[in-house]
C-alpha cells in the first residue's frame, strides 16, 4: 500500500516479485517515488514487475 507521510530514505526493492503481502511492504509515496526513479537509473525496475517496501 502506497501511503501519505514522511520520506525516510529507507525501504527495500524485489525486481521480478511484485507478490509482496507483508504488512511492512507499506511504503510512503515519497519514499516510493525515490525508489522507483533508483529502479529506472539502474535499470533494475525496467522490463519487469517491480516491488518495494519497508
Amino acid at each position: 500500500m502506497i501511503e501519505p507521510g514522511e520520506r525516510t530514505g529507507e525501504y527495500r526493492t524485489a525486481a521480478g516479485n511484485s507478490s509482496q503481502t507483508r504488512r511492512d511492504s507499506d511504503i510512503t509515496i515519497d519514499d516510493f517515488a525515490i525508489a522507483f526513479a533508483n529502479g529506472l537509473e539502474e535499470a533494475t525496475a525496467v522490463d519487469t514487475s517491480f516491488g518495494t517496501g519497508y
